[in-house]
């Protein structure tokens, strides 16, 4: 499934908008993170870095997640810059595994190398952590034997429930981003925050072009500032500082992830 990177990084903030829409909420209110996810856009598309003014530790792991979410687009084959980014050396080793998961999975749909059987088992490797391990062994063994969000939400433990959750939720539906969302959808009374989380997951791995036509029709300001702000920060993450220069078929089609080879048609 070859994608642009840039297609990716767009799948991935509307689909963590997704929850603004009309077709998931009666509150049109747009979350407090998505400001700050615009800052961290603009920051890396003209300096390349993002310092956040605020203070993470005040915030529990989902939301550090969904506010350090362009960072962790910009750097996904660069995991240490977002980690220090983030801070997660102030974390407790469980919330820094689970924060690690969640990087890894968008930076192996970004390379295309996700392996929807073996993706729990092959995130213990990439963890490390002994407590996490035995909760990715379990989502392992839920999503073998297709067990529900619901049931998998029972057994689970509070420590970071939610990325926990949202990760199963695309583990179990990974090609497949309305239904991910409607599976996250329905638990979102007692984990709002599993909706945006498996919207950015399954936005980057599917990319922009799964999300349904009429939802991006009712994202369309969003979607369209995304695409300008996107498009100057693939410029920086390039390197090519003349990017306004090119034309329009290099701009989707010349550049892609390290270890990804993007197919050019002239």
């Amino acid at each position: 499934m070859r994608q642009t990177l840039l297609s990716r990084w767009e799948g991935a903030l509307l689909g963590c908008s997704l929850e603004v829409g009309k077709e998931f909420q009666e509150d049109s209110s747009v979350p407090f993170w998505r400001q700050i996810q615009e800052e961290g856009v603009k920051s890396l598309a003209t300096t390349g870095q993002w310092k956040p003014s605020f203070s993470l530790g005040e915030y529990p792991v989902a939301e550090v997640v969904l506010l350090g979410l362009p960072l962790m687009l910009f750097f996904s084959d660069q995991p240490q810059e977002w980690q220090e980014g983030l801070n997660l050396q102030n974390r407790s080793k469980r919330e820094q595994a689970a924060i690690v998961a969640y990087g890894t999975v968008i930076k192996w749909s970004i390379e295309e190398t996700l392996t929807e059987k073996t993706l729990f088992s092959d995130l213990q490797t990439a963890v490390g952590d002994k407590s996490s391990n035995e909760v990715l062994q379990m989502l392992q063994s839920h999503a073998n034997k297709g067990k529900t969000l619901q049931e998998t939400k029972a057994v689970l433990a509070p420590t970071c429930q939610d990325l926990w959750l949202a990760l199963y939720c695309l583990g179990t539906s990974l090609e497949d981003l309305p239904l991910s969302v409607g599976r996250a959808k329905r638990i979102k009374q007692w984990h709002p925050l599993v909706l945006p989380l498996v919207g950015a997951l399954s936005g980057v791995h599917n990319s922009i072009n799964a999300i349904p036509i009429p939802w991006r029709c009712r994202l369309q300001e969003e979607k369209h500032q995304w695409k300008q702000e996107l498009l100057l920060m693939l410029a920086t993450w390039s390197g090519s500082y003349e990017f306004a220069m090119m034309n329009q078929h290099l701009k989707q089609s010349a550049i892609a992830p390290a270890k990804v080879i993007q197919p050019r048609n002239y």
